[in-house]
């Protein structure tokens, strides 16, 4: 199960990165909307689920709340990426947003204790 929830920390850690990494090259390369994005907040939402269940299947300690919060958060990232990858041209604040919302929650991971 150890080796389970590192391998899920480790995808779960270069879909945050690629995210951010995304979302500022296409913000200052001026790039239209790439599908990956979506597949990418997916796999953030799913490797960040599956961290929770191989944490709670080895016994340690969940803060729910922070669970909870974090989870609203991607959710609210995915709603944002699938609508905006739905219309002809993104919305002009639309990249910064989901680069805010993905540090907010890298800031929620490290900074909640």
């Amino acid at each position: 199960m150890g080796f389970l929830r590192g391998l899920f920390f480790i995808v779960h850690l270069l879909t945050v990165a690629a995210i951010l990494l995304m979302c500022f090259v296409n913000m200052v390369l001026k790039r239209p909307y790439s599908k990956g994005l979506l597949h990418l907040a997916l796999t953030m939402v799913v490797t960040g689920v599956l961290l929770v269940g191989v944490t709670l299947g080895l016994d340690e300690h969940l803060n729910h709340l922070k669970f909870t919060v974090k989870f609203a958060i991607l959710l609210a990232i995915v709603a944002l990426v699938w609508v905006n990858g739905r219309r002809e041209q993104v919305a002009r604040g639309f990249y910064p947003a989901v680069i805010a919302l993905t540090l907010l929650n890298v800031i929620i991971a490290y900074g909640w204790k």
